[in-house]
């Protein structure tokens, strides 16, 4: 026996015991399916994992993954609410140094606010799978503009005031972000076709909440950042060769969703669910980063 893994659109969510490890996406693809967000639609990854499936709050669960049997090749990491999150992914990844972690955030909506998760928990689940024939990629499709930038940070996620590198003056974040946006032709309400980038290559989401630039995950703590850029011509292009790998299981963002036209599919025996916010590793530890693509594949 192993585990049956699934993505479903937000809604979608199967309400009996099904045994299934999976989360809500806000639209998901297979081999012949591309399912938009706005369809009820659930479909399941054709490979099962073996492995132990933890269940619970974002204390309790650390506790139970000190107490597993054996030591995890991958632990997929599903989780409905975004607060709180990045602290146990800290601690958990301590926790287990020789482990690889992958997975995502639950898609919700305005009529449902939190994340669908299977089973049914507090704020995540984790599949830890054992050793096996696995590998873990990750792509940035973005490109460098070649735009440094040091930040002034109002909180974990907000930015105040921005100073391009290496003699720019101290702007108001969100005056300079509007400044570009201008310059490159870029609609006001689109925040996914430029986007800030860590020097992990690690990317952040932005949008405007409470005066500042807001980023989808923690900003880096050395206040360093970089603009990135992609057209929606190559977002389509390096998306669908990502997606065209056999035999995985593709945690894409769903802004990166957002720049390209359906319909979009994988390959064999594989499926792609599009997230709100992904685990990636572009250094030497696992974060939470935005407008990113990561797939686990069996080789």
């Amino acid at each position: 026996m192993g585990n049956i893994i699934a993505f479903w659109n937000v809604g979608s969510k199967l309400t009996e015991d099904s045994g299934i490890f999976g989360c809500s996406a806000n639209g998901f693809s297979t081999e012949e399916k591309c399912a938009s967000p706005n369809i009820s639609a659930f479909s399941v990854w054709d490979p099962v994992l073996p492995g132990e499936v933890l269940k619970g709050s974002y204390n309790s669960v650390p506790e139970s993954l000190s107490r597993l049997s054996f030591t995890p090749q991958i632990a997929i990491v599903l989780f409905n609410k975004a607060e709180g999150f990045e602290l146990f992914l800290k601690r958990v990844s301590a926790l287990l140094p020789a482990t690889a972690f992958i997975g995502g955030g639950a898609a919700f909506s305005t009529k449902i606010p939190q994340g669908e998760l299977l089973p049914d928990a507090a704020d995540v689940c984790v599949l830890a799978v054992p050793e096996g024939n696995y590998q873990i990629e990750t792509l940035n499709i973005y490109e460098d503009t070649k735009r440094h930038l040091v930040f002034e940070p109002a909180s974990l996620r907000e930015i105040a005031r921005v100073r391009e590198l290496p003699n720019g003056r101290w702007q108001n974040a969100i005056s300079y972000y509007r400044s570009i946006q201008t310059e490159l032709e870029i609609e006001p309400d689109n925040f996914e076709k430029l986007c800030f980038c860590d020097k992990n290559r690690r990317n952040l989401h932005c949008s405007i909440r409470n005066g500042n630039l807001f980023a989808g995950a923690n900003l880096p703590e050395n206040n360093l950042l970089s603009l990135n850029l992609i057209s929606r011509e190559k977002a389509s292009d390096k998306l669908r060769e990502f997606m065209r790998s056999s035999d995985s299981l593709i945690f894409g963002c769903a802004g990166i969703r957002s720049l390209v036209d359906e319909p979009f599919f994988t390959g064999k025996r594989s499926l792609a669910g599009f997230m709100f916010g992904e685990i990636v590793t572009c250094g030497k530890k696992a974060e939470l980063g935005n407008l990113m693509l990561t797939k686990l594949k069996i080789v």
